[in-house]
């Protein structure tokens, strides 16, 4: 029941149910949960850890505004796991791994979708695909909270995440040939370009 609440609540912030600065109230949300206020609490505090909320002592929890310092240093962070989830990959890739990509890349060529909430999803679960390559417990689950972080700023300033879907047959073929460099250089682009996209829609010095 805890691991549901957490997740139905990091869902809900990340496709903005709960927008920035929205209040989460404990009382209201063990109410509509049917539980008492402990797992609620439990989830907002690890909710918390993952930056999704900010817990102020005596005002209660709201969902954490985005804000350019913050971004900066995720974006920094990331492009440090996604340099060593490559060379990991490179390494420990599995066929069942590059099989799951293939379909994964016959889903995105068969649904053609222009929607953004679908491509954000698709876009998260290459992330997913990738990094569980790696095969690295400790990894897989810090690049799973910056992935979630990365998608809930995604979907708050509408951005499209469509670079993922020519790529995906280049990931897939540089896991064959265990090439890390390959590798690392079209994971780190995906940065590189989700950056760039910001720099020109904002005017900000990210």
């Amino acid at each position: 029941m805890r691991q549901d609440i957490y997740a139905l609540l990091r869902d809900r912030i990340i496709h903005l149910a709960f927008k920035p600065g929205d209040p989460l109230n404990e009382n209201k949300l063990a109410e509509e949960f049917q539980v008492s206020r402990t797992p609620v609490r439990e989830a907002l505090h690890r909710l918390s850890s993952e930056g999704l909320i900010n817990i102020i002592p005596n005002l209660g929890a709201r969902v954490s505004e985005i804000n350019l310092r913050d971004l900066r240093e995720l974006i920094e962070y990331r492009i440090i796991l996604e340099r060593g989830c490559a060379r990991l990959v490179a390494r420990n890739a599995t066929d069942s791994d590059i099989h799951a990509l293939q379909r994964l890349n016959a889903k995105v060529q068969s649904e053609k979708t222009e929607d953004l909430d679908r491509l954000t999803d698709l876009d998260y679960e290459f992330h997913l695909l990738t990094r569980r390559a790696s095969h690295n417990t400790l990894l897989v689950k810090q690049m799973e909270v910056v992935q979630i972080k990365f998608t809930w700023v995604m979907r708050s300033i509408n951005y499209r995440p469509d670079l993922f879907m020519v790529r995906i047959p280049d990931v897939i073929e540089a896991m064959k040939q265990r090439d890390a460099d390959r590798l690392e250089h079209i994971l780190i682009e995906h940065v590189d370009y989700f950056v760039d996209k910001m720099r020109r829609e904002t005017m900000e010095n990210i």
